[in-house]
């Protein structure tokens, strides 16, 4: 039906049935402290003040790639939390 289908198509991940992860906390916990896990070590690799320990040079292309790759990295996890939030939201109308 249209409304199947519109449920469906709010899931920005595609292909995932993330309805079973919803049962899970021990889930989303693992998904957040993987986001969280992920930018540090972008944070480490790029180097805090005191060097890098891969080399990374203050300001060079290697920085500002590992500097903007948190953004797509946080931003891929936001997405998988909505489609399980809206997931959640929409079995408790039912």
């Amino acid at each position: 039906s249209d409304e199947e289908h519109a449920k469906e198509s709010r899931n920005l991940v595609a292909g995932n049935d993330l309805r079973r992860v919803q049962r899970s906390p021990s889930t989303k916990v693992s998904l957040l402290v993987c986001c969280f896990l992920g930018c540090v070590i972008l944070t480490v690799l790029k180097g805090s003040g005191h060097g890098s320990i891969v080399g990374v040079t203050c300001g060079s292309l290697s920085f500002w790639l590992l500097t903007w790759a948190t953004l797509p990295w946080v931003l891929g996890f936001g997405m998988i939390f909505r489609d399980i939030l809206i997931n959640e939201h929409l079995e408790n109308e039912e």
